[in-house]
């Protein structure tokens, strides 16, 4: 990444990070987009070069995650299992003892408190079970009917790992033998 791409990354950052803290302390809907580029020493038409809406800097990375569930899930070897270890390793824990919360941890109470945003997260989890059903379906054989089980299974772990609710201990747990009777056969 050049000099120019790591800056502009830096800012989208800086205005994510800023955005999320505004959105904690004032609520989403009290926070106006010249606020957030005030705040980031930027005009309010450049913030639009970075992020179209204000909803866009709350989904900025909407498809990373799926994208990368997919990329877990096409390694060789049980898809649950491939699954259960990148959840395992890359998810935090509610009941970890955490000093210094990231912004994107706050996320799922800003998210829930807005009809709006609440609303886009729904379709959001629709988008990600029909990719990861035509993935499991087209790519590694699954029937349409134990492929779409499993993810609405998959789709729903991350739900509840974005929620919060539970430890991603407890989520696996509740969810682990529905999904192994989706992968007795394909």
């Amino acid at each position: 990444m050049g000099k120019r791409e790591e800056k502009k990354q830096a800012k989208r950052e800086e205005i994510f990070t800023v955005a999320i803290k505004l959105f904690d302390e004032q609520g989403y809907d009290n926070v106006t987009t010249a606020q957030i580029a005030a705040k980031c020493h930027i005009a309010k038409k450049t913030l639009f070069q970075y992020f179209a809406s204000k909803e866009d800097i709350i989904f900025e990375d909407e498809n990373e995650l799926i994208n990368t569930v997919i990329a877990q899930i096409s390694r060789e070897g049980d898809v649950w299992s491939q699954f259960v270890a990148w959840l395992s390793s890359n998810t935090h824990d509610k009941d970890a003892e955490q000093t210094n919360i990231p912004e994107a941890l706050r996320l799922p109470e800003i998210i829930e408190a807005n009809n709006t945003l609440f609303g886009r997260l729904l379709k959001m989890w629709a988008k990600y079970q029909v990719r990861i059903t035509d993935f499991l379906v087209n790519e590694r054989g699954y029937s349409y009917l134990r492929a779409s089980a499993l993810a609405d299974i998959m789709v729903h772990v991350l739900k509840e790992s974005f929620s919060q609710q539970a430890s991603i201990k407890e989520i696996l747990d509740a969810h682990v033998s529905v999904a192994k009777m989706c992968l007795e056969s394909k």
